[in-house]
């Protein structure tokens, strides 16, 4: 260095100038990039969040939802059909007019019948639970909407069958009234 020449010397130092010039253009343009890579990771990690937050916000139900006319009109449904079976099935059994064969059917009939009504209710209670479904509002309440018709239907099936075995005990109560009087005529001379 002290046995250069002034040329080699002054070129030298635009050398050293140039790449001092250079070191702080890679140092920004290093810098540049870290910021844009940081940048996208928290955009990265945000909508993460947003993702994360709204799927955590579907697993929770709506107290409007809880509110909806529906839900109570489903759990009277399933608890009339309950009460009525049970009545019918009693009534039958308590009329004499059935044999054990045709008292097992009604019975073994209602029990499926109220285990479809059950599966309604648990499927409801499902639906406006907290943590147990990931869904909007909206299919919550077509949900909703369709156990509604489910529990209509479970309804007028209990209706029918409940209405079938009342007609029946009927009937045989008034035919075996008739009888009881035939034979109370006959046995009066």
């Amino acid at each position: 260095w002290l046995f250069q020449g002034r040329t080699q010397k002054k070129y030298l130092l635009q050398q050293i100038a140039a790449l001092e010039i250079y070191f702080k253009q890679i140092k920004q343009g290093f810098e540049v990039c870290q910021q844009g890579l940081q940048f996208i990771h928290e955009v990265k990690n945000g909508e993460f969040t947003l993702h994360s937050l709204f799927f955590t916000s579907l697993k929770k139900v709506n107290p409007k939802i809880l509110s909806y006319a529906r839900v109570a009109d489903i759990i009277v449904i399933q608890a009339s059909i309950v009460k009525k079976t049970g009545e019918v099935l009693s009534q039958a059994k308590r009329s004499g007019q059935f044999n054990s064969d045709e008292i097992a059917l009604f019975t073994q009939c209602f029990a499926n019948l109220i285990r479809e009504s059950d599966d309604n209710l648990a499927e409801l209670i499902k639906v406006t639970s907290d943590d147990a479904l990931q869904m909007s509002d909206d299919e919550r309440v077509k949900r909703i909407d369709a156990l509604y018709e489910t529990a209509q239907r479970q309804r007028q099936a209990a209706s029918s069958m409940t209405g079938d075995v009342s007609a029946v005990t009927t009937v045989r109560l008034k035919e075996q009234g008739e009888i009881d009087a035939l034979r109370k005529l006959s046995s009066h001379p």
